[in-house]
């Protein structure tokens, strides 16, 4: 059965630490629905036109903002193979990896176990493989489950203007894609033992590496996928439901730097998906486009986020929902 859409549920206040750097917040009313079958998807026509957002703001380290200029800003470098690094971590090596030079290599005199489950995190625009994103993930899983789990890191041109990194977004899925491919014939590893996580720009990664592998990835989870320059309807790009055998995907800054247009199998809304508890006025949307990925390690820790099928946010704080529930997040993922 396709679940097509989630969105809200879970109305209680709960205090949830993080994984990796502590960091303690208050929950209140996280929320999700879900669709089955097919009859209501969360659609946003707007996000049909890749060219509508023209700047963003960015924070600067000094508390300063900058504008991001997405009309007339240059390609500054285009992507080879040479920009895309992966590091390897394991139980008995969560902090310091291994970088993989070679699969054939490096990976045999390392931790790495081919008969164990691979987890693929890929980050996102001005990210690298240290960022906040991939200690929280890598740390919650590691902490609970004896797998693979390997860092992608194409900081080279994700640390360059978006433009560049947007533009370069369809080659470095491509050539996450050929890795993995490498990685599963090298050391027969079924597709099926392989997921996916991806961060903003790095859940459309995520999305393309898997097309490229005809969708046989066990699942994808993406973490508020980027909006800016992205069409919803450019298959090629946008992360979707075709690309893994399962996609869940968490919006939580839709409309700024995320989409609110469901993509994948479930989708699930916390808050209504926009804005998020705890980040003040947040103009530039970073602090809710990072709840993502902290709701994601919370709940691979203890996931409490209850998510009921509903109509709209709008019948929600309604109490008008009375579909069935389900749990966002966690790393067995729900897939009905």
């Amino acid at each position: 059965m396709n679940l097509v859409i989630l969105l809200i549920a879970f109305s209680l206040s709960h205090t949830v630490a993080l994984a990796g750097p502590v960091l303690v917040y208050n929950i209140a009313q996280l929320l999700s629905y879900s669709i089955l079958v097919s009859p209501i998807r969360n659609y946003v026509s707007l996000e049909e036109d890749g060219n509508r957002i023209s700047y963003f703001l960015v924070e600067k380290g000094d508390g300063t903002y900058e504008v991001e200029d997405l009309t007339s800003a240059p390609i500054q470098s285009r992507a080879t193979e040479r920009d895309v690094k992966y590091y390897l971590y394991t139980k008995s090596n969560k902090e310091n990896g291994t970088i993989i030079t070679n699969i054939f290599t490096n990976l045999t005199s390392s931790s790495f176990d081919p008969n164990k489950e691979v987890v693929v995190a890929i980050h996102g625009w001005k990210n690298d493989f240290s960022s906040p994103i991939n200690a929280h993930i890598k740390d919650a899983i590691l902490d609970k489950f004896d797998l693979n789990f390997i860092v992608v890191d194409w900081s080279s041109i994700a640390g360059r203007n978006y433009v560049t990194a947007k533009n370069a977004v369809l080659q470095i899925g491509r050539y996450i894609g050929t890795f993995i491919a490498s990685l599963a014939s090298t050391y027969g590893i079924p597709l099926s033992n392989i997921s996916l996580i991806g961060h903003s720009l790095g859940a459309h990664a995520a999305g393309i590496a898997s097309s490229a592998l005809n969708g046989s990835i066990d699942h994808i989870v993406g973490l508020d996928p980027a909006s800016p320059l992205i069409s919803v309807s450019n298959k090629d790009y946008c992360l979707d439901a075709s690309d893994a055998k399962f996609v869940q995907v968490i919006h939580t800054n839709g409309g700024l730097l995320g989409l609110s247009t469901s993509l994948g199998h479930t989708d699930y809304f916390p808050n209504g998906g926009k804005r998020q508890p705890g980040c003040g006025l947040d103009i530039t949307g970073s602090c809710a486009h990072a709840r993502s990925y902290e709701y994601y390690a919370s709940s691979i820790h203890n996931n409490i986020f209850l998510s009921q099928e509903c109509s709209s946010y709008k019948d929600y704080t309604r109490g008008k929902c009375s579909g069935s529930f389900s749990l966002m997040g966690g790393y067995s993922i729900e897939k009905e």
